[in-house]
């Protein structure tokens, strides 16, 4: 971005002297505000596609966590089933087992 471009030829005519400069540097101001502007923008959009994107993964996982949980206590019923039935084919009872 340079101070002077060809659009500003004309506008150089209509500003006194000593206020030209002011007008080119507000000009640039004004352009480094819109660029700083277009990167919040992007940045914004960024930020709210990762948003989405974390809260489609803690949904995911909270739904797998769900689905581990139960996965934990079927497999723990069916450690304990397969215990009893262990007990039961024994053909001398367990220290453990209750008479």
């Amino acid at each position: 971005m340079g101070w002077f471009r060809s659009d500003d030829s004309a506008s150089q005519r209509r500003i006194p002297g000593h206020l030209r400069k002011h007008y080119f540097e507000l000009r640039e101001c004004q352009r480094a505000y819109g660029d700083a502007v277009e990167k919040l923008d992007q940045r914004t959009r960024r930020n709210r596609l990762l948003m989405q994107e974390a809260v489609r993964l803690r949904v995911e996982f909270g739904a797998l966590a769900r689905i581990s949980r139960s996965g934990s206590a079927v497999f723990d019923r069916i450690v304990v089933l397969l215990n009893q039935q262990n007990e039961r084919s024994r053909p001398y009872p367990s220290a453990t087992s209750k008479p």
